[in-house]
């Protein structure tokens, strides 16, 4: 979806402009924006600085090697904490053409003996 709505767009416009929001996706849609704006634009820009005062180039294996070795950690640090904060605490609602609990995900988790679950873990 994001590739065709990128090849839609022209250079000059904003892809997310094209979403259309109804009652059941605002939510989802805000909590994708609010992961955009805090994770790609902040390290697009941060990549951007580092190619234009000449610390990084991308056709150098040893900068491309040193670049992932730095940030993938930050990266994932920053989608456990957006998965922690933001994903695992919402309410999701019942849907009736499935079969699975409605809550917050994390106290779905926590105690699935109250969702008719059990506990599996080890």
């Amino acid at each position: 979806m994001h590739c065709y709505l990128l090849n839609k767009c022209t250079e000059h416009e904003d892809p997310t402009n094209n979403i259309v929001y109804g009652p059941s996706t605002q939510k989802v849609e805000g909590w994708w924006r609010e992961l955009h704006h805090r994770m790609e634009l902040y390290f697009k820009e941060q990549l951007h600085q580092l190619l234009e005062s000449g610390s990084y180039d991308p056709e150098n294996e040893v900068d491309r090697k040193l670049l992932s070795f730095v940030f993938i950690p930050v990266i994932q640090k920053e989608f456990d904490i957006f998965r922690q904060t933001v994903w695992n605490n919402h309410r999701g609602r019942k849907n009736r053409n499935k079969d699975l609990p409605c809550g917050i995900p994390e106290h779905i988790y926590l105690y699935p003996e109250q969702y008719v679950g059990q506990n599996v873990s080890y």
